[in-house]
């Protein structure tokens, strides 16, 4: 009698996975777009930003980190353990926005620049 059941519902929970795997599809663009909206609400506060998933390796990042705050610039971290790509896609999101922001006040290559300085002050 289970057998049956399963049977019966073998086409329904086939959907159901699919629609489970879609979902976090779904779940990588909207944590992208909810990126980009916060960078604007953070924006629109006076905060300057840079965002990086949890996970990112960076050997430079206390010089890097160290540099943007002379600047008045933080860094935030996007932590979705049960979903590391989507806190990727959030961090591009974020970044998207307020790195144009951040180029509009302090120039096109401060970001480029910061980074490059971070690594040296890194070597030494």
């Amino acid at each position: 009698m289970k057998s049956r059941w399963f049977t019966r519902q073998l086409p329904a929970l086939i959907w159901l996975g699919a629609l489970l795997l879609m979902t976090g599809c779904d779940e990588v663009q909207e944590q992208y777009h909810e990126g980009q909206n916060r960078a604007e609400r953070d924006a629109a506060n006076g905060e300057l930003n840079v965002a990086l998933a949890d996970g990112t390796h960076m050997a430079e990042y206390p010089e890097y980190t160290s540099q943007l705050k002379l600047y008045g610039i933080h860094v935030i971290i996007c932590s979705l353990p049960a979903n590391p790509p989507a806190a990727a896609a959030w961090a591009r999101g974020y970044n998207e926005v307020s790195s144009a922001k951040i180029a509009d006040q302090l120039g096109t290559n401060f970001l480029k620049q910061t980074l490059a300085d971070a690594r040296k002050l890194h070597k030494n």
